[in-house]
């Protein structure tokens, strides 16, 4: 969905209030709780949802600033404080994070599909710290504004080379506007932006993530009370029904779980196992029923994965017959055989735009005697984390590496960034996936990069699927495959 589209469904956007006072990152229910100033904080908001950088990114991160700028560029140019967000930009054609530290948009992360390798792009943030501490190519534009396209050098009334690949486009009046790529003797235009003066924002503390979370104790007060009084009051209304949760390994679950424990009411937890969940993720089931004393349910599938694969193709983001066979047909059969029922679960509004419009309670759509309840639905990635973090709860380690999401390993929701962690993690496992897609392209005559692309994750013509065939030199290979199989 496009930028304009999420922006039209408010429930979409998250908020957070960034404190001028203690450089670090507020829920907006905190400044009930502490009292603030208007000016003592900023609003920022954003696209999608926001969570905590973790550390391997931020040493990632921190690498590759220091290698395109300068061995001591990563203070200057990004921030000296701990607290950094991450924010997954939806809009790119594969995994794009926006970094945001001292209450603005120093850079961003992002995955290169066409050499499968991170590599960091500065925002304006950024931007302005970089030419002032003159760690970057800048150019001087002889008016305000400019278009989007190439430039030549000889374009410019001022070129600064500092010998970066990035180039920062400055204003006739000195604002830094945007941000570009230099190739030998031109410059591509990557970034347009709202001018920024250029003085030197420094950060106003070096918090750390200690101070967030005491800072944010009300805030995750509130929200904890909250969802337990939601909870109460649908266990109320739904007495009659045995109550339930279906666990994923993933945080979301992790948080209603943790309060369905503090309820103190009696419940029993699923585990839908498809047979392709992460090995983490096994583990971490494991881990739960130990730290928490519960005694999880799992349910499975009965279909081969593989066979079905090389009979059907591979599932894709426009041909999910995986979903039905590995997770909703388990489901229906364990709920049909249960009767009427109330489920907890980890729903969020953030996440997509059928969920946008959810209400705490709801009827499942695919079993009428289902009753759902969704005492999260209005929490942030943020508070979720701060929540995990101040209650010391166990968490799938695969976020720490980069992971927005959970799931099967092979999906084709993933990004290809998410399959090179699965590759180097468990390189068994990919290479036995890689065997199955291979064979089936050999039977249709599809080239390996299909396979190296992960082009197989469409079946259609999308438009991502287009942006990645440009990318990497393929346009022939954006076409409709057309072998989907119903779905019965």
């Amino acid at each position: 969905m496009g930028k304009r589209t999420r922006a039209l469904i408010p429930e979409m956007r998250t908020r957070i209030l960034w404190s001028t006072v203690h450089n670090l990152p507020l829920l907006p229910e905190a400044q009930y709780y502490l009292d603030l100033r208007p000016e003592e904080y900023r609003v920022l908001e954003f696209d999608t949802d926001v969570r905590p950088l973790f550390t391997p990114e931020l040493q990632r991160l921190r690498y590759l600033v220091q290698e395109e700028f300068g061995s001591k560029s990563f203070e200057e140019i990004v921030t000296r404080s701990q607290v950094l967000l991450a924010a997954q930009v939806k809009q790119y054609v594969d995994d794009m994070k926006m970094v945001v530290a001292d209450g603005g948009v120093p850079c961003y992360l992002l995955f290169d599909v066409r050499n499968l390798t991170w590599t960091v792009r500065l925002g304006p943030l950024g931007a302005v710290r970089a030419v002032h501490q003159d760690l970057v190519t800048w150019a001087r534009l002889p008016t305000n504004w400019f278009r989007k396209g190439i430039y030549r050098i000889s374009d410019f009334t001022e070129f600064r080379d500092r010998g970066t690949r990035q180039v920062v486009f400055l204003s006739r009046r000195g604002q830094v506007i945007g941000l570009g790529v230099r190739r030998r003797d031109k410059v591509l235009v990557v970034k347009k932006w709202e001018p920024q003066d250029l003085r030197y924002p420094e950060g106003t503390g070096r918090a750390t993530w200690d101070e967030v979370l005491r800072l944010n104790e009300g805030a995750l007060y509130y929200l904890t009370s909250r969802s337990l009084r939601i909870l109460e009051r649908a266990i109320s209304k739904f007495r009659d029904r045995p109550l339930y949760t279906t666990y994923s390994g993933g945080k979301d679950s992790t948080v209603v779980l943790d309060l369905l424990v503090r309820s103190g009411y009696s419940f029993c937890t699923i585990f839908n196992d498809t047979g392709l969940e992460h090995p983490e993720t096994y583990g971490l089931v494991e881990e739960v029923e130990r730290r928490l004393g519960l005694e999880i349910t799992w349910v499975r599938s009965e279909i081969n994965f593989f066979e079905e694969v090389l009979r059907r193709g591979p599932p894709a983001r426009d041909y999910r017959w995986c979903t039905h066979y590995l997770k909703v047909v388990p489901t229906l059969r364990l709920w049909k055989n249960l009767g009427k029922v109330l489920v907890v679960s980890g729903l969020r509004r953030y996440e997509s735009v059928s969920r946008a419009h959810l209400s705490y309670l709801h009827r499942q759509f695919e079993e009428p005697d289902v009753v759902g309840v969704a005492p999260i639905l209005d929490w942030c990635g943020l508070a979720e984390w701060l929540y995990i973090l101040s209650r010391n709860l166990p968490y799938n380690p695969l976020y720490l590496l980069g992971h927005e999401r959970l799931g099967c390993w092979m999906c084709p929701s993933s990004t290809l960034a998410e399959f090179c962690i699965t590759e180097k993690l468990h390189p068994e496992l990919w290479e036995e996936w890689c065997r199955v897609l291979r064979r089936f392209a050999e039977e249709r005559g599809l080239p390996e990069e299909w396979v190296r692309y992960g082009l197989w994750r469409w079946v259609s013509e999308a438009p991502k699927k287009k942006i990645l065939c440009e990318l990497i030199r393929r346009p022939d290979l954006a076409v409709d495959y057309g072998y989907r199989v119903e779905v019965t």
